[in-house]
C-alpha cells in the first residue's frame, strides 16, 4: 500500500507471506526474526508512518551490517515505494510505482 495508510486493508491479492513457510521455501536466505510478530501477520504497509520509519531505518541498518557489495531485497512494490521515499528524501507517488519484475537499486 502507498501511501502507508494505518489502519486500511490491503487488495485481496496481496499475501503476507508465513515465517515458516518462507523458511522453507527459501532455505539458506537470511530471515530477520527479530521483528515483531505482528509484521508477519499484519505487514508493515498499514502501520503509522512514523512507526513504519523507525521499523524501515533500523531494517536498513541491519542490511548495511552485512557488509556486502549487493543485498537484494524483495518486497511488495508499495513498500519499496516507501522505502525509496524514506531513503532518497522525495516526495514519491504511485506514478514512481515499478513495473512488472521491475527493480530499483539504491546506495546508502
Amino acid at each position: 500500500m502507498f501511501p502507508i495508510l494505518p489502519n486500511a486493508n490491503t487488495l485481496p491479492c496481496d499475501k503476507i507471506l508465513d515465517m515458516e513457510m518462507m523458511k522453507s521455501e527459501f532455505p539458506g536466505v537470511e530471515i530477520d526474526e527479530t521483528l515483531p510478530l505482528n509484521l508477519w501477520s499484519e505487514g508493515i504497509n498499514t502501520v503509522p508512518e512514523g512507526e513504519f520509519i523507525l521499523i524501515a531505518k533500523e531494517f536498513i541498518q541491519k542490511c548495511k551490517a552485512f557488509n556486502k557489495e549487493k543485498l537484494f531485497i524483495i518486497s511488495h512494490d508499495g513498500t519499496i515505494n516507501s522505502y525509496r521515499q524514506m531513503i532518497s528524501g522525495q516526495t514519491l507517488t504511485r506514478n514512481d510505482f515499478l513495473h512488472d519484475a521491475g527493480w530499483f537499486q539504491i546506495s546508502c
